[in-house]
């Protein structure tokens, strides 16, 4: 299958000819790749600035005069209750995070298919959800 352009181009293994000055010569102004450049930079710049303006205006609405007073307002102090957390109730939260660890072991255990890792692993945390009941179990009493 032949190109159309194959009467144009070099032999191969020559090198391809640099098109020369003429060629660029009838080239429009506008068409020169630098043109393009410039009026992209220039047309960027014109821009910038005019939006800069434009926040400018925006600003001096809001600025206050040199001798114009200022009015400070002073903020309201609010005062938080903040309840005691029973200990209990901190004991039945530290339980929990113990048992979620457990129960993340165990899942881990189960897919290295390691099965008596996985026996005790149920076993601890059987325990660790009795434990849990009774501390939450206080917890609600306190409360």
């Amino acid at each position: 299958m032949t190109d159309l352009n194959d009467d144009r181009l070099p032999p191969l293994g020559e090198r391809t000819p640099r098109p020369s000055r003429r060629d660029h010569a009838g080239t429009p102004l506008y068409k020169q790749p630098w043109v393009a450049g410039l009026a992209g930079i220039t047309l960027g710049l014109i821009l910038g600035l005019g939006l800069a303006a434009v926040a400018d205006d925006d600003s001096e609405g809001a600025a206050v005069g040199v001798n114009e007073p200022v009015e400070t307002t002073l903020p309201l102090r609010t005062t938080t209750t903040v309840s005691a957390l029973p200990p209990e109730c901190a004991d039945a939260i530290r339980t929990a995070e113990q048992s979620l660890t457990l129960l993340d072991q165990a899942f881990q255990s189960a897919r290295r298919f390691d099965v008596g890792q996985l026996d005790r692993m149920l076993a601890e945390l059987q325990d660790v959800r009795r434990s849990l009941t009774e501390r939450v179990r206080t917890c609600v009493e306190r409360a």
